[in-house]
Parts: C-alpha cells; structure tokens; sequence
C-alpha cells in the first residue's frame, strides 16, 4: 500500500519563517494570505464536517507551503473527533510535550479532556504573532507577553523593523487585535475560526486599500505606512494583564 501526497515545492511555514528575517518570497501580503488560508481549514475542521475536529497540533512546523505559498494544514496525529476516549486522552497526554508551546491554559491545566475549538483558536493566535515576528514561541506565553510588552514599551516597530515601508498601519492594528482576541485566557472570549476568517479578509482588504493610495515617495514613513504609528491604533491591548493559576502539568496522567 502506498500513501500518496502532492508536492509542497515550499517546505513548511516555519521553514520559510526562521531562516531569515530579510525579505524574501513570503512578503507580508503573502504572509497575511497564508494565515487567511490556515483560519479557513480550521473553520472547516471546526464547522465544515458532520463531527467537530479538533487539531490540536497547530504550528508552523505542521503547516505546508505549495510552490504558490498555499497553505495545508498537516499532522492530525492528536487530532480529536468528537468526544474523546481514555485510550486517546493517554495517548494525547504522552506526546504533548511536543506540543506543549502553542497549547491554551485550560489544556494545560486541565488536561485534552476539556479540548474544544477554542483549543485550536488560541493556537492560531500564537501562530500569527510568529508570523509577525519571525520568531518561535520558546516557552508558554513567552511571545503573546513579549508582544504585548514590546507594544507597552513602544518598541514593536524595532522587532518588525523589517516590515517597514511594507505593511499599512492600519492592516497590522487589526491583524494584532485578531492575534490577541484569540489569546484571551478566558476561552470563552476567544471569536470562533468562522469570525476569525472575516476579520483577518478584512485586514487584507486595509492593506490592499492602502497600497492602492500609497504614495509614489522615496524612502519610508510615508502616511499609512509608518511603524511608530501603530500605537495610535492599539492601545487597549496592554490595558490588562490577564492571570491564570496552572495546576501541575501531568495530574491529567494520574488515572
């Protein structure tokens, strides 16, 4: 018996993402087009099937890149249909140290048995702040804080210095307002992938608008398109610091 799959001519995301920071074939247009396709598979995971699936898995590692940088959404090996059996919550908890960094609180906390399409939303939020900056989440919550402190401090436009002259104002507001409305702690607060797709389409549509009227000017920081202008457009993002108690990571594994 042979598996046969098609061809992604583009690696992984993550492959494309950490190479390098200099510009090359993922431009930000690019980028925001791949992360609208990735919220699209998962709302079909999610709404698009007679049982809800739930990835459980998702990073950049595990999203492919066809030579058109389309996305495919890979690796459904803790993926979970429905309601979940005890030989799939041991089997899920035997391997989530590999997923661990791009795992929800609650998940952690509580254990696959409380997974849900929330689990995969927040997931998603880590994925765009790598998108953003080109870096891996090393630890839990380590980029969503280091984001949020870096847009506190003002100094995001120094750590997506590359995107200057590139991205509209405008479209990375409301990328990064997305980003973090799937991080929220509280699952229940987190949009659902069908919302999360409309947001994100519309934020391409920002900045295709404003490429549309981008001044013909030499150099950067022409209007729409200037960095430091971002926290004009974001300021409740660092309003509050939410707090979340985490029990012991395996005392899902004691039954």
């Amino acid at each position: 018996m042979y598996l046969v799959f098609d061809y992604d001519g583009n690696r992984t995301l993550s492959s494309n993402l950490y190479r390098s920071r200099e510009k090359g074939p993922l431009n930000w247009k690019c980028k925001l087009q791949i992360c609208i396709g990735v919220a699209k598979a998962l709302d079909y995971l999610h709404n698009g099937t007679q049982k809800t699936v739930i990835h459980m898995d998702l990073r950049p590692a595990t999203i492919l890149l066809d030579i058109n940088c389309v996305p495919k959404v890979s690796n459904f090996g803790l993926s979970k249909i429905g309601h979940i059996d005890p030989w799939a919550k041991q089997s899920a908890a035997g391997v989530v140290s590999e997923t661990l960094d791009h795992m929800c609180p609650e998940d952690i906390s509580l254990g696959v048995q409380c997974l849900t399409e929330k689990s995969d939303v927040y997931s998603f939020g880590l994925v765009l702040l790598e998108v953003l900056c080109c870096r891996r989440s090393l630890s839990k919550n380590s980029l969503r804080d280091s984001v949020r402190r870096s847009i506190r401090t003002k100094t995001l436009h120094q750590i997506v210095n590359y995107l200057e002259g590139e991205v509209a104002t405008a479209c990375l507001a409301e990328y990064l307002k997305i980003a973090f409305s799937c991080l929220q702690i509280q699952a229940a607060r987190r949009p659902s992938m069908d919302t999360v797709v409309e947001k994100l389409e519309f934020a391409l549509q920002l900045q295709e608008n404003a490429e549309a009227t981008k001044p013909e000017v030499k150099g950067k920081g022409h209007d729409g398109f200037k960095l430091e202008d971002i926290y004009k457009q974001i300021p409740n993002l660092t309003s509050t610091k939410p707090k979340w108690k985490r029990p012991l990571l395996f005392s899902v594994c004691r039954e």
